[in-house]
């Protein structure tokens, strides 16, 4: 019997699923606590946003939008993804604001 995340993994089309699940849920983790804590906010949309371009565009083949005329035969799953994408992808050119602590740490000037 095969493990559920090799067989969950093909049925998304994702290579190599035995490592790279593990490797998504280790970026998801990490980047989770990172945003959470407002440390290395950057980094940590980073890792996220890598996962919801994999989910985006591999597992979802890239559907975003569910438009019957286009997409007879798909349901449009992949607008959640798609937006958590964009989400992040904020969150790294714009970066952490004035109550993270990645402000306090780094950003703050001397006369603050």
């Amino acid at each position: 019997m095969q493990a559920f995340s090799v067989v969950w993994g093909r049925q998304f089309h994702i290579p190599n699923p035995q490592v790279n699940i593990y490797v998504a849920k280790i970026l998801q983790f990490l980047g989770a606590v990172t945003m959470l804590l407002g440390l290395f906010t950057r980094i940590g949309a980073a890792m996220i946003a890598t996962t919801m371009v994999v989910a985006t565009f591999i597992a979802h083949r890239g559907i975003i939008l569910n438009i019957p005329a286009i997409n007879y035969f798909t349901s449009g799953e992949g607008e959640t993804a798609f937006v958590y994408l964009l989400l992040f992808v904020c969150f790294v050119i714009l970066g952490p604001g004035k109550f993270s602590l990645d402000y306090y740490l780094f950003n703050r000037k001397r006369g603050d």
